[in-house]
């Protein structure tokens, strides 16, 4: 069984490490010392923005309107 989950980055001494929330911990049955494979793809927080605001015209009308201002 594996999981898709987010996690924290946090610094430990001279290293960076990962909090595994305690929910997946138990439900994969994850041990201290046991080894884990983890996959890193780190979340850029504009790509999580894109497309949440809400537009009311198409990008392409509003680039229009700006021409006609300036024209």
């Amino acid at each position: 069984m594996s999981d898709t989950i987010t996690v924290e980055a946090k610094k430990w001494g001279n290293s960076i490490s990962l909090i595994v929330d305690n929910e997946v911990v138990k439900r994969q049955k994850i041990h201290p010392l046991d080894k884990l494979l983890v996959t890193v793809q780190k979340i850029d927080a504009l790509k999580t923005l894109r497309g949440t605001f809400p537009r009311k015209k198409p990008t392409q009308e509003l680039m229009d309107e700006i021409r006609k201002g300036w024209g």
